[in-house]
């Protein structure tokens, strides 16, 4: 058990410089679309007259427009791109035979490499 929380705080502590930038952006940005998405409900409501919560034939309501701009906002599509292209990366090498150490970094740092060291795996 202290091997598993061992390696889960290593996880945490050695993130790749692309997952940091998700993480401490992400909250932030999740906050700023939230507040946008009610601001802009309250302008449309109260400033443009929209009907807040019925939606017509002719004209969507405050809530409509202000639930279509927090989906579209939304930061899932940030969130979530960034690990399924490093394993998309780590998927197509595994398929070549490349295999990476445990960490996402190298990865993440293999473009700007100079040298590469090939092994086999066990040895």
């Amino acid at each position: 058990m202290q091997k598993i929380i061992h390696l889960i705080k290593e996880a945490q502590h050695l993130k790749a410089p692309s997952q940091r930038l998700t993480d401490k952006f992400g909250t932030s940005y999740t906050y700023a679309i939230l507040s946008l998405s009610l601001l802009m409900f309250f302008v449309w409501w109260l400033g443009l007259g929209y009907a807040p919560f019925i939606s017509t034939a002719a004209s969507k309501s405050a809530f409509y427009r202000a639930m279509t701009l927090l989906v579209v906002a939304s930061p899932c599509a940030l969130v979530l791109s960034i690990p399924s292209a490093v394993l998309a990366a780590i998927a197509w090498a595994a398929k070549r035979g490349i295999l990476f150490p445990r960490r996402r970094k190298a990865v993440e740092n293999s473009p700007g490499s100079t040298s590469w060291r090939w092994t086999r795996p066990g040895h």
